[in-house]
């Protein structure tokens, strides 16, 4: 390993202080946990680290690589994953007033979805994007890294964002949990898809 632990050490402190100042994708894991539980906001937080991934990969090969994607194949993602957020926000909004064991428990299809949306939503998301192309190359030089560096680096990074976001998802789920009426079910279901929807506008517009 060409990777020292220090290197590594500030590595995580930097990231995990990305990854702990809200943004559109921890909105979403949020609104998403307070309105469906627990698992869906999980499955969100989980499919989200994907893009992380694909971008520390990116940067780790190349930074030409992720200036491509930056250019091109950002545009599209972005703009979808924004709209599924407008649309799920939306369903909230309009949602008739139900108690709020109405959901019960999520099946496959619904963590699926969701785990996709978190993919697709933080490969179309500019903050995780710029954090690589602008702060990444200030801790590691590409040109030397090894295989074990890159395992080593990608672990930090899947370790953080997939704590960070179970976090993130507990937290809200049980304050979803708090709701105990069918009228303050409502208001919260309006409040997550306001917050859903507001994020996808904001994905859009950045």
């Amino acid at each position: 390993m060409t990777v020292t632990l220090a290197q590594l050490g500030l590595f995580a402190a930097a990231f995990a202080l990305a990854i702990a100042s809200p943004g559109p994708v921890a909105a979403a894991i949020v609104a998403r946990s307070v309105a469906f539980g627990f698992l869906p906001g999980a499955a969100m937080a989980v499919g989200a680290v994907l893009g992380d991934v694909a971008f520390a990969l990116a940067a780790i090969f190349g930074l030409a690589a992720l200036s491509v994607w930056f250019e091109t194949g950002v545009i599209i993602i972005k703009y979808l994953g924004a709209a599924w957020l407008i649309w799920l926000g939306w369903r909230l909004l309009t949602a008739p007033a139900a108690a709020p064991d109405r959901l019960g428990r999520p099946s496959r299809g619904d963590l699926a979805r969701a785990f996709t949306q978190g993919a697709v939503v933080n490969l179309g998301n500019p903050k995780a994007m710029l954090f690589y192309l602008a702060i990444f190359p200030g801790f590691f030089d590409a040109a030397r890294l090894t295989t074990a560096d890159a395992a080593a680096i990608l672990a930090v990074i899947v370790s953080i964002c997939v704590g960070g976001g179970l976090v993130w998802a507990a937290l809200a789920a049980r304050a979803g949990r708090a709701v105990t009426s069918a009228g303050a079910a409502a208001r919260i279901n309006k409040l997550s898809g306001g917050v859903l929807g507001a994020a996808g506008v904001a994905i859009a517009a950045s």
